[in-house]
């Protein structure tokens, strides 16, 4: 960011490596988490669940985590939901505990505004424009539901020529529908809360009207190639 200059041409951004920046930026963050003013935010476990809310995604059993209420276990924690919640409208922004330095706009402009953002990234069924996608290599990121690291090639390896969920096989792969891609099967809660893959259920349950024809629509994404 050499060109990053003041009216008087004098460089904002500095040129050289410091490595004193990181440490007095540690030493802020820790200054706030000594706030106790901020925490994670935690929904309570649904353990039976509906279309629009499912059941929550517990982690492995473990011997002592397992059983402890957050924060010495994860036994009172919706792993799922706490983490969804804070993206798809359920918790206001001044509901939410972890947020620390933010700034947003609720308004309904087309070019600005949460409203706007959130029909970029819907898909055409419902609405949207489906202009939004996250890449490959982020989809990747998330790990498996054992905590282990994503492995394309283990898993194709595993299912070999039937990669694709069959009916018979739903319930074996849940909460993945038929005709799915096996490699988003078991994956972490943060997965399902934040990838639209192709064959994923939008329920939209928040759609003006809560309109059938909207809701609750398997939507597979189709990639069209051209050339330039």
């Amino acid at each position: 960011m050499a060109d990053f200059t003041d009216d008087a041409g004098r460089i904002l951004i500095s040129q050289q490596y410091n490595e004193e920046k990181w440490a007095k930026a540690a030493a802020a963050a820790k200054d706030v988490i000594a706030l106790n003013h901020y925490r994670l935010y935690i929904a309570a476990p649904k353990f039976k669940g509906t279309t629009d809310y499912p059941p929550t995604i517990f982690p492995p059993e473990h011997a002592e985590y397992s059983h402890r209420d957050f924060p010495e276990g994860w036994a009172n924690v919706d792993a799922f939901e706490s983490y969804r919640a804070l993206f798809n409208g359920d918790l206001y922004a001044g509901e939410n505990p972890e947020m620390i330095f933010t700034r947003g706009e609720n308004q309904t402009s087309e070019d600005f505004g949460v409203i706007s953002l959130a029909r970029h990234q819907m898909p055409q069924v419902g609405g949207g424009y489906n202009c939004h996608g996250i890449t490959l290599k982020q989809c990747d990121a998330y790990a498996m539901n054992d905590g282990t690291p994503f492995n394309r090639q283990a898993i194709l390896q595993k299912y070999g020529n039937n990669m694709f969920v069959q009916a018979s096989e739903v319930n074996n792969f849940k909460p993945l529908l038929a005709n799915v891609w096996k490699e988003f099967a078991n994956r972490e809660p943060r997965f399902y809360a934040s990838v639209a893959y192709s064959g994923a259920l939008w329920t939209m349950s928040s759609a003006i009207n809560n309109a059938a024809v909207v809701t609750n629509q398997q939507v597979f994404i189709t990639v069209v190639k051209t050339k330039v």
